[in-house]
């Protein structure tokens, strides 16, 4: 099986639909054909519905998920974190080899006992990047 792919900054993601995106790819560097298309690491966004009533328990397990949470975006396992305004949902885009993979590395939250995930593979996840601007020596 044959699949175009995009490199996105370090990454290689798979992208069957390339019309779906808002800006054109052009032959060449930024596209390859890949046969092993097994390999390579899908996106899974993993909605948390956080409790209702946060009690000190929880609150106490937040330094620890935040320092599990920073140790998987160094790795690039996690490429976003969103909390609701309300504190009543968590967005959380993972890179993973399968859904079985995502559960396993929801497993390792401190916080993985108090809430209920949902997951769902995405087709891409499209993110501004966080760049330094460019300096001047003028």
């Amino acid at each position: 099986m044959s699949a175009t792919l995009v490199q996105e900054g370090c990454r290689w993601q798979r992208h069957p639909f390339p019309f779906l995106f808002p800006f054109p790819f052009s032959q060449g560097a930024f596209q390859e054909e890949i046969h092993d298309i097994e390999d390579m690491l899908n996106q899974y966004m993993v909605e948390f519905q956080l409790p209702k009533v946060i009690d000190e328990t929880f609150l106490g397990l937040i330094p620890e998920q935040r320092a599990r949470v920073n140790e998987l975006v160094h790795e690039g396992t996690i490429r976003s974190y969103t909390l609701t305004l309300d504190r009543a949902k968590l967005w959380v885009v993972f890179v993973a080899g399968s859904e079985g993979e995502v559960k396993k590395l929801i497993r390792t939250f401190p916080i993985s006992p108090y809430v209920e995930a949902e997951i769902h593979e995405l087709m891409f996840h499209d993110m501004a990047s966080h760049e330094l601007p460019r300096l001047s020596l003028n």
